[in-house]
């Protein structure tokens, strides 16, 4: 989505009436991608501590 080649014709034709998508989603779109990657990338955990149920190993499950 590239804002710059809906303001073109828009403005060449002078019908501005829907371009405010064009101007809103894309920093919209950036803060929301910065706050997801925040929230998943930069928690205050280190890797090793975080919960996960996949890594825990019971020895009663391990079968030979």
């Amino acid at each position: 989505m590239n804002p710059v080649r809906t303001l073109g014709p828009a403005i060449a034709s002078g019908n501005y009436r829907r371009l405010w998508i064009y101007m809103v989603a894309p920093p919209l779109g950036a803060l929301a991608g910065a706050a997801t990657y925040t929230a998943v990338k930069l928690s205050d955990k280190p890797p090793n501590q975080i919960d996960d149920d996949s890594n825990r190993h019971d020895s009663s499950s391990i079968s030979l």
